[in-house]
């Protein structure tokens, strides 16, 4: 086994201060609440940039809808109104799944 060096070690033993603790849990808790208030600024941000952007995208994709219903509805007023309805809401939704599934393997 080898000898740790005598000087080395005086020097450890010498630098061995510690805090006070009471600082320590102050300093500690200030980081800690500055993290907190970081993380939901981000939060923050992040729900309004998501709004914003639905903003932004429903009314093109409200158009494209209705220009679509319309485009099927004029070759099939019974399929028109299916897309209309909840059945075709949720069929609509299980097609966007497959495809974006489809997107996602390939």
């Amino acid at each position: 086994m080898e000898e740790l060096d005598p000087l080395l070690t005086r020097l450890f033993d010498a630098a061995n201060t510690s805090l006070p603790q009471e600082a320590f849990l102050r300093e500690l808790a200030v980081q800690i609440r500055r993290t907190e208030r970081r993380q939901i600024l981000w939060s923050a941000l992040a729900v309004v940039g998501l709004a914003l952007a639905a903003l932004l995208l429903a009314l093109p994709v409200a158009r494209a809808s209705l220009a679509l219903i319309e485009y099927f509805g004029q070759g099939s007023p019974r399929f028109g109104a299916l897309l209309l309805s909840p059945l075709g809401t949720v069929c609509a939704m299980l097609a966007s799944l497959y495809v974006l599934r489809r997107a996602r393997a390939g």
